[in-house]
């Protein structure tokens, strides 16, 4: 998200994305992994549900134009994406190739 975006665009794409989230969780939900990649998809799963949280979080701060409720959650969204980095790498560390 550029910083020079208006507050309603970068509402609008914090909240695009955080349903896009949304949408990948309840798609992981419904798979079955096998027992030894069960706690890596468990993983993934909360860091995806936790950047949904952030992008919401992002949004509604954006909305409201709270500068600092904004930078706050800017925050909370860079670390849910580590996070979700963190465990996609637990699959490739299991022998999973994208």
């Amino acid at each position: 998200m550029r910083l020079k975006a208006t507050p309603a665009a970068m509402g609008n794409l914090a909240t695009a994305l955080a349903d896009r989230f949304a949408a990948v969780a309840t798609s992981l939900a419904v798979l079955e992994p096998p027992l030894a990649a069960g706690p890596a998809q468990a993983a993934l799963a909360r860091s995806i549900l936790g950047a949904r949280d952030a992008y919401t979080t992002l949004a509604v701060a954006a909305a409201a134009g709270n500068h600092t409720r904004f930078a706050i959650a800017r925050e909370q969204v860079s670390k849910a994406e580590t996070s979700i980095d963190a465990a996609l790498e637990s699959f490739a560390l299991l022998g999973y190739r994208t």
